[in-house]
């Protein structure tokens, strides 16, 4: 999975860091309901076998920490 930062409701989200100038309510709910998402597919994912690697949008911009990442878990 590939998350986006706003979208998802991240840790530094829940640490309300960053909140929505308007709309609050609105992004509240689809954050909640984003996570509970992704929580069943993660699941799903993994009861078939599948390994579930989550990356953030902004775990994206190191490109060569993500790649020893991904290359972690490719190999295990």
């Amino acid at each position: 999975f590939f998350l986006a930062l706003f979208t998802a409701d991240t840790p530094r989200l829940q640490n309300d860091r960053v909140k929505p100038k308007t709309n609050a309510a609105f992004w509240q709910t689809k954050r909640k309901s984003n996570q509970a998402r992704d929580r069943i597919n993660q699941r799903a994912l993994k009861s078939l076998g599948w390994g579930v690697l989550v990356v953030w949008q902004c775990q994206t911009r190191d490109s060569a920490r993500l790649t020893a990442r991904l290359g972690r878990f490719l190999t295990t």
